[in-house]
């Protein structure tokens, strides 16, 4: 069956209804994957037999329902799926991206010292000084990273872990594991950021493009955060369920 077979002139349905249709089940069929061009316009019209202006209004219909995003000067990409993550839940993110058949990869970026963001300072004064240690990381698929982390421990904890002798492996597992056998309080906040210059770098994103941030913080009976965990995701890729 060719393309323009799908395509019927008698049939009450519109014709760009029914191109997008076509185009629809070409993309779920896997013909085009995501982060991959559609044909040309041109080559659109001739497969279908159509004139352009119902070709383009298919593909209006296709960016309206965010599958396909129209970019200046390098024609229409089919986006990547979204993929569902609750950010109140207990499971982390790569756990879901797991379930969902995503073999997602983790990246150390940097590994450096500092203390905690002015913003979760102002809120816990008392981890005011505390010396932290902070690793940067990427989690994606393929050559996309979906989320940008920064994960904050008490430099004594990261030292005594192995500190800088930690290859990348280790110290993921660290990280995971990390704070174990303590009784903690975990506040947890989830809201709307644009993204800074590093987080779009980080995120291959533009800057000010909108990202959700989520943060917990592992507070112990002093008032002391002791570990916090900031992430960025692109929200373009997650759909939320709560």
């Amino acid at each position: 069956m060719t393309d323009n077979e799908l395509i019927d002139d008698k049939s009450p349905m519109p014709l760009y209804h029914q191109v997008y249709l076509a185009l629809s089940k070409r993309i779920r069929d896997g013909e085009f994957a995501g982060e991959t061009p559609l044909p040309a316009e041109r080559r659109l019209v001739e497969a279908y037999s159509v004139s352009r202006s119902t070709v383009i209004k298919a593909i209006d219909q296709l960016c309206h329902e965010g599958i396909v995003e129209k970019r200046q000067g390098s024609g229409t990409f089919v986006l990547a799926p979204k993929l569902d993550f609750d950010p109140t839940g207990q499971s982390t993110f790569s756990d879901y991206l797991q379930r969902q058949g995503i073999d997602a990869q983790w990246t150390i970026l940097r590994r450096y010292q500092v203390e905690l963001p002015d913003t979760v300072l102002q809120e816990h004064p008392a981890t005011l000084g505390q010396p932290l240690f902070c690793a940067s990381a990427v989690l994606g698929e393929k050559d996309q990273a979906i989320a940008h982390y920064q994960i904050y421990v008490p430099v004594a904890d990261y030292t005594k872990a192995g500190g800088d002798n930690l290859s990348d492996e280790d110290l993921l597992v660290f990280m995971r594991q990390y704070p174990q056998g303590r009784q903690l309080k975990v506040e947890r906040s989830f809201e709307a950021v644009a993204a800074d210059r590093l987080v779009a770098e980080r995120l291959s994103v533009k800057p000010g493009q909108a990202t959700q941030l989520l943060d917990l913080k592992f507070i112990n009976s002093n008032g002391r955060v002791v570990q916090l965990i900031r992430s960025y995701f692109r929200g373009d890729r997650l759909r939320y369920t709560l």
